[in-house]
């Protein structure tokens, strides 16, 4: 019985990794900047390219008044 799988290899973050502004973060991804530094603290150095990020308003948060 032969498979018809075929693993997908994500070519996508080598288009960014040359560009103005895209770090490498620890787990391999690239992330890139808000622009805020205290901003890109908190959620790890940056925004992970190719991800969709929610920020919510939660008022038992330390970084409550942040937003």
């Amino acid at each position: 019985m032969s498979s018809s799988f075929v693993k997908k290899i994500n070519t996508t973050p080598q288009l960014y990794k040359d560009k103005m502004g895209v770090k490498t973060a620890a787990n391999g991804l690239y992330t890139v900047s808000t622009g805020n530094m205290s901003l890109d603290g908190v959620i790890g150095g940056g925004i992970v390219i190719g991800s969709i990020t929610m920020l919510y308003e939660d008022s038992l948060s330390a970084f409550y008044s942040h937003f």
